[in-house]
C-alpha cells in the first residue's frame, strides 16, 4: 500500500511535466532525438577507441 501511495506522488509531482506535449504542438512525445545523440558515443566507446585496457577506459571517460 505504502508502494501505491508514493508511485501516486510521484505521478501528481510530475504531472505538469507529463502533460506538457498535449498543450504544446512543438513539444515532442519522446526524447528519442536526445536518445540518439547519446547512442553513437556509448556503443562506440568499446569499438572505436578500444575498452580492453583499464588505462584506455580511464581516458575514453574522461573524453565522453
Amino acid at each position: 500500500m505504502v508502494f501505491l501511495i508514493e508511485e501516486s506522488e510521484l505521478f501528481l509531482n510530475h504531472y505538469e511535466g507529463l502533460i506538457v506535449c498535449t498543450r504544446h504542438i512543438d513539444v515532442p512525445l519522446d526524447n528519442n532525438l536526445a536518445e540518439r545523440e547519446f547512442r553513437a558515443p556509448v556503443v562506440g566507446r568499446k569499438t572505436w577507441i578500444g575498452t580492453h585496457l583499464k588505462e584506455r577506459c580511464r581516458n575514453n571517460g574522461r573524453i565522453i
